[in-house]
């Protein structure tokens, strides 16, 4: 059951969930598979070799955003300075400006931009640097973790988990942890904070 549609291909994953798959020829290989395209899967199992092969650390922004998001704004962060899509369709060969366009547009309801207006052009800047994006982001997504918690009791698997995985990433990730920890509490006084 697949669909090609524009820029992809719809099918059906390993876990039956529609994906759209890019054309091969975007990551630029040619890896030989019929019409372009590969199936989730196989794609999963090349990328994950292509990252063994050059040593590539997984992007910590792709959890959040898509690869496109990921580009524009690094082109952003490169130019440094207010962008129009027009000026920015200059670091996308082969990519629609309408594509463009609704990828700032949407940069920008995410409130990762901020826009302006020269005479009719919008002009797009990043709101963050891309080391403040990744805090704010991992950030948002660990209250969102703990909003489940309705009081502190309820928290305790979640802190535990994020624990026990930072002990599985790195010892000394743990020992940083715990510095972290030591230093917030230097800061702020006790008794403060959500008692819920």
């Amino acid at each position: 059951m697949t669909r090609r549609s524009s820029g992809g291909m719809e099918g059906l994953d390993d876990e039956h969930t529609p994906r759209i798959v890019p054309p091969a020829a975007e990551f630029g290989y040619d890896w030989g598979v019929s019409g372009g395209f590969v199936t989730v899967p196989s794609l999963r199992r090349l990328l994950a070799r292509r990252r063994e092969r050059s040593g590539d650390r997984p992007d910590p922004l792709a959890a959040f955003l898509g690869p496109l998001e990921i580009r524009v704004l690094e082109s952003l962060w490169r130019r440094g300075e207010e962008t129009s899509v027009r000026e920015l369709v200059e670091d996308f060969p082969g990519s629609a400006y309408t594509t463009l366009m609704t990828t700032l547009d949407r940069l920008f309801k995410k409130g990762l931009l901020d826009r302006g207006q020269r005479e009719r052009a919008f002009l797009y800047s990043a709101r963050y640097r891309r080391a403040d994006l990744e805090r704010e982001l991992a950030k948002g997504e660990i209250a969102r973790l703990l909003g489940f918690a309705p009081d502190r009791r309820a928290a305790r698997p979640i802190l535990s988990t994020f624990v026990e995985a930072v002990g599985e990433k790195d010892a000394v990730l743990l020992d940083e942890l715990e510095r972290l920890v030591r230093a917030r509490r230097r800061r702020t006084p006790s008794g403060d904070g959500d008692a819920r």
